[in-house]
């Protein structure tokens, strides 16, 4: 697996800018995922939409630091009847205070993705996946989480201080 074009869209950095003007907060509406491969002629920041979801996930945890955003979710199969590749992943996040989800990232690969296969009626596969979005300012920003979300172990061990879980600090 290689994920190596995440760029953020002319309506995130629109909606980060809108804001920390309005001192509100960003929720992490969804995750969308594609099987369809971005063409190379794609310009990612006009994006407002992604092709063919496949699935759609929650966000489940988030840190950030000065300038990057990092975003979490965990995907699993129990849902999917049949194989796909997970070419694109499209981040929609949404004012606190209008609620208008938009597209904010976009996150491909150009060569090889995660295949998700198809549930076998057993034991779901799942993939946790972590997306790194730079923001200026991305430190001020206050999120609100989803319902039903949950931290990992690094949302906990990164924002609680000096403990340290498995080995990690």
């Amino acid at each position: 697996m290689a994920y190596d074009l995440a760029k953020v869209t002319t309506n995130g950095n629109n909606l980060i800018a809108q804001i920390l003007a309005n001192k509100s907060s960003l929720s992490i509406d969804k995750i969308e995922i594609s099987d369809t491969q971005l063409p190379s002629t794609t310009d990612i920041s006009t994006m407002t939409s992604v092709p063919k979801v496949v699935q759609t996930v929650s966000a489940n945890g988030f840190s950030k630091n000065s300038n990057t955003l990092i975003v979490s979710t965990v995907v699993d199969n129990s849902s999917i009847r049949a194989d796909y590749k997970a070419w694109v992943f499209g981040i929609w996040g949404s004012d606190s205070q209008n609620g208008q989800s938009q597209l904010i990232a976009v996150i491909t690969s150009t060569n090889s993705p995660d295949t998700i296969p198809a549930f076998s009626g057993r034991t779901p596969v799942s993939y946790t996946y972590k997306f790194n979005i730079g923001f200026s300012n991305a430190s001020q920003i206050k999120f609100n989480m989803i319902n039903g979300s949950f931290a990992t172990n690094d949302t906990v061990v990164h924002t609680t201080g000096n403990e340290t879980i498995n080995g990690k600090k």
